[in-house]
C-alpha cells in the first residue's frame, strides 16, 4: 500500500491506517487522526451523546441484576462516605428552586406593570371569577385568566380577563391563546366536544 504523505506533519514518523476515509483504508499520521476525532467529538458531540445514552440504558436492562448487585455493594458505600457532600448538594438544589419562583414573580409583576391599560388600569382583575370557565364551559371559574398571556403581548385589561377554572389555567398557562395554532385542540380537549360545537379561534361557546 503507498503511503499518501501529511501535508502538515511531514517530520511525523509514526503512522497509522485510517479505515473510516477509504475502501482499502490509508496511512496517516496520528496527530492527523487525533486532529480529526477531536473535531469529529465537537461536531457530533449531541449525536454522541445520545448513542452512549442508549448503549448504557441497553447494557443495563440486559444486565439489570449485574448492576443491581454493583450498587449494593458501591453506592451504599458511598453515600455513608460522601454523606455531608450529597446533603449540600440536596440542600442546595432545594433552595436553588424557591429563589427561581421569586425571579418568575419579579418577571410576571414586570410584564403586568408594562402592559396596565391606561383606560380601565386593570381595576376589575380579582372581580371577574363569576359564572363558568370561559375554556371548559363546565367548571365554575374560581379563577380569573389573561385570555392572551403577557408573556404574548396580551394587555392587563378588562377586555384581557376571563373566568377560568385551575384546571384549565394549569394546563392553558402561556402556551396556548386565542389565535394560536393550538388553541382549536386544546379547547376541544378541555370541553370534550366534536368539532364545529364553538367558535374557532374565539374561545367562546355558540
Amino acid at each position: 500500500m503507498k503511503r499518501v504523505m501529511c501535508e502538515k506533519h511531514t517530520a511525523q514518523k509514526s503512522w497509522v491506517i485510517d479505515k473510516g476515509h477509504s475502501r482499502g483504508g490509508r496511512f496517516r499520521c496520528t496527530l492527523c487522526v487525533k486532529e480529526y476525532n477531536t473535531g469529529y467529538r465537537l461536531k457530533h458531540a449531541d449525536k454522541l451523546r445520545s448513542s452512549a445514552r442508549k448503549r448504557s440504558s441497553k447494557y443495563r436492562e440486559e444486565n439489570r441484576e449485574r448492576c443491581n448487585a454493583y450498587n449494593k455493594k458501591y453506592c451504599k458505600g458511598y453515600r455513608i462516605r460522601n454523606r455531608g457532600v450529597i446533603k449540600e448538594k440536596r440542600d442546595a438544589r432545594r433552595l436553588s428552586y424557591p429563589e427561581k419562583r421569586r425571579k418568575e414573580r419579579q418577571l410576571y409583576r414586570a410584564r403586568k406593570a408594562s402592559s396596565i391599560c391606561t383606560v380601565c388600569n386593570g381595576n376589575e382583575y380579582e372581580k371577574i371569577v363569576t359564572g363558568t370557565c370561559y375554556v371548559c364551559l363546565s367548571e365554575p371559574a374560581a379563577q380569573t385568566d389573561h385570555i392572551t398571556p403577557l408573556a404574548k403581548q396580551g394587555r392587563h385589561c378588562n377586555l384581557n380577563f376571563g373566568g377560568i377554572c385551575p384546571g384549565c389555567n394549569q394546563s392553558k398557562g402561556s402556551r396556548v391563546w386565542p389565535g394560536h395554532k393550538g388553541w382549536d385542540s386544546f379547547v376541544m380537549e378541555r370541553r370534550g366536544e366534536i368539532d364545529g360545537l364553538y367558535v374557532h379561534g374565539s374561545g367562546v361557546g355558540v
